[in-house]
């Protein structure tokens, strides 16, 4: 009786995967996709010192630095793995709202929550980091209404990245991909 059911599921479930990768792929007809989307406007490309001002928001990037390691206080923090350093970035960011927020919250939950990313010269990006008690960073930091603060953006790189002179950006993006902010940082 055991082996029927089991039998029975297992076969219940090869129909619905079977059905499943059936409906996948061109959905159209076999008709090529003729619709075009407007393309993005470009976004102009800041320098250090430089600021970008985002519906409520505005960003100013102060400084970059490469690190070999992190401070504060007591405490001393050093990034993952060999040959390995911490890109620096100082910012000041002001929230002109009535509302306690953060700009660059780990946990996106909406299209329009904004992420900051180092893009360099092949076109990779690398996110930012959240370095387990150092509080002083602006990754999950909440500023209070119509206030400012400085913090930086903490990105881990290798050695080599940082001590390269190719070009290399802070992008600032949505959550939905659309790049609204580039700062030049070399």
């Amino acid at each position: 009786m055991t082996k029927k059911i089991l039998l029975a599921l297992f076969s219940l479930l090869f129909a619905l995967v079977a059905f499943a990768a059936c409906g996948s792929g061109n959905t159209n007809g076999g008709a090529e996709n003729t619709t075009t989307e407007a393309p993005a406007e470009p976004v102009e490309v800041l320098a250090v010192g430089d600021s970008l001002t985002l519906e409520n928001w505005e960003l100013t990037v102060d400084e970059v630095e490469f690190r070999d390691e992190l401070r504060s206080g007591l405490m001393v923090f050093s990034p993952d793995g060999e040959d390995r350093a911490f890109a620096y970035v100082s910012v000041t960011i002001t929230n002109r709202t009535e509302e306690r927020r953060m700009m660059f919250p780990s946990l996106l939950q909406t299209p329009r929550q904004l992420v900051a990313s180092l893009r360099y010269d092949d076109g990779g990006r690398i996110l930012q980091v959240q370095v387990r008690g150092y509080g002083r960073a602006a990754l999950d930091r909440a500023i209070n209404a119509n206030a400012t603060i400085e913090a930086p953006l903490i990105f881990q790189v290798n050695a080599a990245m940082a001590e390269s002179t190719q070009p290399l950006q802070l992008e600032i993006r949505t959550n939905a991909g659309e790049t609204v902010g580039i700062f030049a940082l070399r």
